[in-house]
């Protein structure tokens, strides 16, 4: 990977804790009790649709937030970013330049509405954010 990050001890608990913690926020976040109705009538499925599959679905979100976990430790490893607001800083970056902008196509080119961005990215930036000020601290 380079010198800037060769040798970059890496905390697989506090990964494997937060990554199960993301997995939990998003289940709160597409639940009734939040933003699961708005998802699912934006997106034109039933909340049973929504359900379908739900054990491969967990797994691999668990996966996802496992690799984002490992790449924003290195990255705020990298970055000597120390303390929660390091971390944070460092988390609000990765969503602001790789999950904002990326996603912003749903909008612009497949014409989803800004709303459906607006709920799907919330859960990304404060997930993403979180995590940044856990790793930033849990060394």
């Amino acid at each position: 990977m380079g010198d800037a990050v060769e040798g970059l001890a890496i905390n697989w608990l506090a990964i494997i804790v937060l990554a199960i913690g993301r997995n939990a926020l998003g289940a709160l976040w597409f639940s009734p009790i939040l933003f699961g109705a708005a998802y699912c009538r934006m997106n034109g499925i039933s909340p049973q649709r929504m359900g379908e599959g739900m054990p491969w679905a967990i797994a691999g979100e668990l996966v996802g937030n496992l690799i984002a976990g490992t790449v924003l430790a290195v990255a705020i490893k990298a970055a000597h970013a120390a303390g929660f607001m390091g971390g944070v800083q460092i988390g609000a970056m990765a969503w602001l330049g790789f999950v904002a902008t990326t996603s912003m196509a749903d909008v612009t080119w497949a014409k989803r509405p800004f709303a459906l961005w607006l709920v799907n990215n919330g859960v990304h930036l404060i997930g993403l954010t979180l995590m940044g000020a856990v790793l930033a601290v849990w060394r």
